[in-house]
Order: C-alpha cells, then structure tokens, then sequence
C-alpha cells in the first residue's frame, strides 16, 4: 500500500506526537509499504542520534507553512500532494492543515480513504480557547464524519473526550491502534549501575505548547519527599523548549535546585542510559491534554519503574501496583507517596522492572502495532 502519514510536528522536534508517527512509519514500512510522512519544517537541527532520519527507509516530507503559530500550520501544498495514496492517515490535531486535508477528502470522494487519529483534545484561554472551541463545533464533525476509520491509543481517552458523544454513537468507525516501541533500541542495558542517591527521571517538551506536562507539580512532590520522607534524591530532567528557563526559576524558589539536573535534549544512546540507571519515571501530567504517554512505553521497555496520573487514557496504559503506580491527578502529597513507595521497597521495585519490560513486549511491540495498523488499512480499501 502507498499511505501518507500528515502530523504537525515530527523528529527533530521532541514531541509524542511525531514520536508515536515515526514508530508507525517505521513499522509500516518494514512491512513493505510506501510510507510518506507530510509535516512542517522545524527549525531543531539533525545532529547526534537523530542522524536515524537519513537511513529510514519511509520518506519525510518537511513543507514550508504559509502560516505558522505555536505547532499549527497551513501547509497549502497538501492539497495537491494527496494523489495516488492508497490510505491518508491525518494526525489530529493539525489546526490549519486537517482543514485542507478535509477539503481534498470531501472533493476527491470514495478514492480517498481517510482515517483519522485523534491523539488529544485541546484546551485553551482567552482567544486561543474561543479558536479552539470554534473548530471542535464546525471543524472537527466534519472531519469525524468524512474518515472511514478513527483511530486511537485509548478509548478510555475517547470516552471522556470532546467526541465521547460521537464516539458512542459510531463505535464502529473507532479502532483502538496502540502507540508502540522499538524494543531492539529501548532495552535493558545489562550492569548498569544506579546512582546514589537515588534518581528520578522526568522527560517531556517544556514550552508553551505542552502546557500539561505537570513540572511544578513534580518539584512540590521531590519537596515533600526531602521534607516529609527525609529521601536523598536527584531529579533529572531532559526537556528542551522555552520554558526551561521559567521552571529553573520554579526551582531555585521552592530552594531545590541543588537536587535537580536539567539535562537539557539528548541523543537517543543517552535518553536510553537514563532511562537504565533511573529508579523511577515520573509522568506528571496534569491535564487530558495529556492522553497516553509513549514515554511510559520507553522507559518500561528499559526496565523503569513508572509512576503517572490517574487520568482516561493514561490508565490505560500499565497496570496499577505491578509495572509501577497512579497517583491522584493534581495531588502533590499523593505523587510523593507513590514515587516513596518505589524507592523505599527495592524487592518491589525490581519486580516492577521486569513485568515493566514483559509488558512492553507482550503489548507495546512497535511490530506488532505496524502489523495491526496495516490489517485495518487493508479494511478499508
């Protein structure tokens, strides 16, 4: 099959999004099929591990957007790009191009097949709130009713989502396509030693895009676990964007800084060491804008321990008590608990490490996602 992949943001960029786009194209095309990845150009350069663009074996197209603000763009090329493609798999949200993917859709008929992942809602303030409720009233029914596939990482995310009502009246148009992992490349990393003290991991985009990812909220907890729980700790953080600088300041006040290492955007041979040496991920998350979380993958795939919220779509994706734990969304003083429960108990903990990589295996393999991707395609067409 000839498919093309449209989403906003793709490597160099660090996001999930695009992150969880290359592991479908990857796998696509291992099968055997013409993968073409449709996005906007990035400024973030090439370089270290990322060099992996230029043997993969689907192509990237990086477009020049007419407009762009923030990872939205219109990206007016798609239009006439679309030809020939046995499947077009939009990647939403893509304000400013779903519209014109939409538009071809609508114009070309039953010879384009269009499925639609809806990876998140959106939230937002002021102007940008009123943009995006306008679009999930006129925008958005329009792209729901036109794909002949939906499909997601959760349908818990889609049952407590902007387009529950939608999804409980089409549950046959929706198909529950995992995110997954390459576990050749996340993998454990045999006598790695752990640091002392011990280390807690966080990863995630810092801008103000991923409003969501839940920082401040992990420097209350790594407060009370020094204050209440009396733990020798270090917090690394890799994240790059343009709010680091905001939550060094968050940390220097709360008098933390000494304890935390912003690491700052890594190579994937480093990403992978600190995932090994790490006691316990954190996904601290405070919001549905947050709906699955392929970092959880990586670092179970690495044998990490994990700790993420208790919210739809997130849940969904370890089991509560054996690969690690949920803790109350938003709850600084119950995060802190769960994050004390992993390192106090290090026979816990390593039983966590291993049902963490079984999972992973058993559930996350990217090949086995590639696979199941390509028999919904073949659905369709």
């Amino acid at each position: 099959m000839k498919i093309a992949h449209i989403v906003s943001t793709f490597p160099p960029y660090q996001g999930g999004m695009g992150n969880s786009v290359y592991g479908f194209a990857d796998a696509l095309a291992n099968l055997g099929h013409e993968v073409i990845v449709f996005t906007a150009k990035t400024k973030e350069k090439i370089d270290d591990d990322e060099s992996k663009l230029k043997k993969i074996k689907f192509k990237v197209v990086y477009l020049s957007p007419l407009i762009k603000f923030g990872n939205s763009a219109v990206l007016p090329q798609i239009f006439t790009r679309l030809r020939n493609f046995d499947i077009v798999h939009l990647h939403y949200p893509f304000y400013g191009t779903a519209e014109l993917a939409l538009a071809k859709k609508i114009i070309s008929g039953k010879k384009l097949k269009l499925v639609l992942h809806y990876h998140m809602d959106n939230y937002g303030t002021g102007i940008k709130g009123l943009i995006f409720k306008t679009y999930q009233k006129l925008i958005l029914p329009l792209l729901l009713k036109y794909s002949e596939l939906i499909t997601c990482a959760s349908l818990d995310y889609i049952e407590h989502s902007f387009i529950k009502n939608y999804y409980r009246q089409n549950k046959n148009k929706f198909k529950e396509t995992y995110f997954g992992v390459d576990l050749n490349k996340f993998k454990v990393i045999a006598n790695t030693k752990k640091p002392d003290p011990k280390t807690i991991l966080f990863i995630g985009k810092l801008d103000y895009t991923y409003i969501s990812k839940g920082l401040g909220l992990l420097f209350k907890a790594v407060n009370i676990l020094m204050a209440k729980y009396n733990v020798e700790l270090e917090l690394n953080i890799i994240a790059s964007g343009n709010r680091v600088d905001y939550f060094k300041k968050i940390a220097k006040n709360l008098k933390i800084m000494p304890f935390v290492n912003f690491l700052g955007k890594v190579g994937d041979q480093a990403l992978i060491e600190n995932y090994n040496k790490s006691d316990v991920f954190v996904l601290s998350a405070d919001s549905r804008g947050e709906a699955f979380g392929i970092v959880l993958l990586e670092a179970m795939a690495c044998a990490c321990p994990v700790i993420a919220p208790n919210l739809p779509g997130v849940r969904s994706v370890f089991n509560d008590g054996e690969q690690g734990y949920y803790f109350i969304n938003n709850n600084a003083n119950n995060l802190a608990e769960k994050i004390y429960s992993v390192l106090k108990d290090s026979v816990k903990a390593e039983e966590m490490r291993r049902k963490g990589r079984e999972l992973a295996i058993k559930k996350y393999d990217i090949n086995k996602i590639g696979k199941n991707l390509s028999d919904i395609y073949k659905e369709i067409i």
